[in-house]
């Protein structure tokens, strides 16, 4: 008997109000060659491992093993992976949703090109309507063919798992797998998959849509303010780190360090004002420490914003950090500049950076309503002409499983 031509690893952990549906699109895939489904359950007794075999009886290729729910997510998908003899490999969480066209739209890429691994753009839903998630703005919206993350380093951004397909052989030559017991596993995983890649596509359609929960419903990745969330975050990206240095790619390194700046540390830096004294005093040292390491070449570079961070965790200033995490900063602009919010954190904010000497040969302009001076910082007038054409869009779930 051939193999599968994908094999799908689906972890399904306490998901029971979102199984069904998500399910129910991966059998609508399009896509003209088998697909084998692999559901991994933390109990098969619980409303989760209920929907999940009641979904799955009578689908051919489709079966429901049990996993230990103390090694989290990473350890579901590497009973998965040993569960599954596909072609290719992907990985779908139990609360996501895929398009319709998804497996085509990769596979397709990955038969004329020749590549082992594939990655697509990624839709952020939260019940009402769809967005594109920065990240994967950043690193999935132009189409590439037999690309490499060392080449291509915008690759850095795309930091999950679940929306691509790797070849199987490609995975069990590089070793790879999940970290146990933890969250964020499969961020060092994604970066690991685009190194053992000989050559990589980026499919700029949708194959993923990601489900943005709420309340006390909140995914694990989303609990950024919680202590063990921060710890395993921060081990997550210096796993990276050690990765992009053992390449041997000083580009690939600054392109990681200046994502960490740009996006994982000014993120941190926003969940601040729900945080006890130890939270603060951990975040500063796991912050710093990391720092240590990142060139100057790298800094110099950042926005002011960003140095500004920088500055004030090396500092230790947390005043600053406060302010930066609940100033709303910078307004997009049609003419690709944007400007701080004039509010009493974004004014001493603006001020910091001032003295700092950030703002040295910025535009600035003055505003008659307000009475007051504000400084124009660059904008990224790519970012949102991709923002514009991928941007936010009002759709209901059918819509969302159709795009």
């Amino acid at each position: 008997m051939s193999s599968p031509d994908v094999s799908v690893v689906v972890v399904a952990h306490d998901v029971a109000p979102y199984l069904g549906q998500c399910l129910d699109s991966l059998a609508d895939q399009t896509l003209r060659g088998s697909i084998e489904v692999v559901v991994v359950v933390g109990d098969a007794d619980d409303e989760t491992g209920k929907v999940a075999a009641a979904t799955v009886a009578g689908r051919y290729g489709w079966k429901v093993v049990e996993g230990d729910p103390a090694a989290g997510p990473g350890g579901a998908r590497n009973v998965g992976v040993r569960h599954a003899t596909g072609t290719w490999l992907t990985f779908l969480d139990g609360d996501d949703l895929l398009p319709r066209r998804a497996y085509e739209r990769l596979l397709r890429s990955a038969r004329a090109t020749g590549s082992d691994l594939v990655a697509g753009a990624v839709r952020r839903w939260d019940g009402e309507s769809l967005t594109t998630s920065q990240l994967h703005r950043l690193s999935l919206s132009e189409p590439l063919s037999r690309g490499h993350i060392t080449r291509d380093t915008r690759l850095v951004y795309d930091s999950t798992v679940w929306n691509k397909v790797i070849r199987r052989t490609t995975w069990d030559a590089a070793g790879i797998t999940f970290p146990e017991g933890v969250v964020y596993e499969d961020m060092p995983v994604a970066f690991a998959m685009h190194l053992a890649a000989t050559s990589t596509d980026v499919v700029a359609d949708p194959v993923y849509v990601w489900r943005r929960r709420t309340g006390p419903d909140r995914s694990i990745t989303q609990r950024l303010d919680e202590h063990d969330s921060l710890e395993q975050r921060m081990a997550s990206l210096r796993a990276i780190d050690d990765l992009a240095e053992a390449s041997g790619s000083h580009a690939l390194r600054d392109a990681h360090d200046a994502k960490f700046v740009d996006i994982d540390l000014r993120r941190m830096v926003t969940f601040l004002p729900a945080a006890d004294e130890p939270y603060l005093a951990r975040f500063l040292e796991l912050t710093r420490a990391f720092l240590e390491h990142v060139p100057e070449r790298v800094l110099s570079g950042r926005d002011p914003l960003r140095r500004l961070v920088v500055d004030s965790v090396l500092s230790g200033d947390t005043e600053t950090l406060l302010d930066l995490a609940v100033a709303r900063n910078v307004e997009d602009r049609p003419d690709g500049f944007g400007r701080l919010a004039l509010l009493g954190p974004d004014m001493r904010v603006q001020a910091k950076m001032a003295s700092h000497g950030l703002l040295t040969g910025l535009p600035w302009v003055r505003s008659t309503a307000n009475r007051v001076a504000y400084h124009l910082l660059p904008g990224k007038v790519g970012d949102q002409a991709a923002a514009l054409r991928y941007g936010h869009t009002r759709a209901d779930a059918v819509d969302v499983l159709s795009i």
